[in-house]
């Protein structure tokens, strides 16, 4: 989460692109495989919503990154962002390794042919090189009692809920 003040120059989309080319270099750096593989995509052209797959890492945005290769490139990283209270939250995913849940979507793994760096040195890299890029200083801050009840509540009224699962 960044304070809207704390913003790149070109706002959001600029922050979009800076958490991304991290990820890159990050990733080069630490999974040797990957330097000059990952890329920024630039789609062509954007398909009609009714074209578009279910899976999100089966479709192309502007600035989510790739593993380029001779077949096709795939899409291993994707964000979204979210604008609120003066600050802008920017979450997204990184497909490390393929899922039983959705063996259809190769992760890095797969792809360079390597194994990829544990997720909490992976975290760590990514927050500290983007803090730098931003020229801020980290919080790390635990969840208050309220805030973990609140979140217990939410998971187990909302998420857990059969309904919640078969929404679509």
């Amino acid at each position: 989460a960044v304070p809207v003040g704390g913003l790149p120059g070109g706002g959001p989309p600029a922050l979009y692109r800076l958490v991304h080319s991290v990820l890159i270099r990050v990733l080069s750096q630490l999974m040797p495989a990957a330097a000059g593989r990952l890329a920024l995509c630039d789609p062509q052209e954007p398909k009609p919503a009714a074209d578009e797959p279910f899976l999100c890492f089966q479709r192309r945005s502007q600035g989510d990154v790739i593993v380029r290769r001779p077949g096709g490139d795939d899409k291993v990283i994707g964000s979204a962002q979210r604008k609120r209270a003066g600050a802008v939250l920017q979450h997204g995913s990184i497909l490390l390794r393929q899922s039983r849940a959705a063996p259809e979507l190769p992760g890095l793994a797969e792809l360079l042919q390597t194994a990829p760096p544990p997720a909490d040195g992976l975290s760590r890299a990514i927050a500290e090189r983007v803090s730098r890029e931003l020229q801020m200083s980290l919080v790390e801050q635990s969840l208050t009692a309220a805030e973990s009840a609140a979140a217990d509540a939410i998971a187990e009224q909302k998420f857990a809920a059969d309904g919640w699962t078969r929404r679509r």
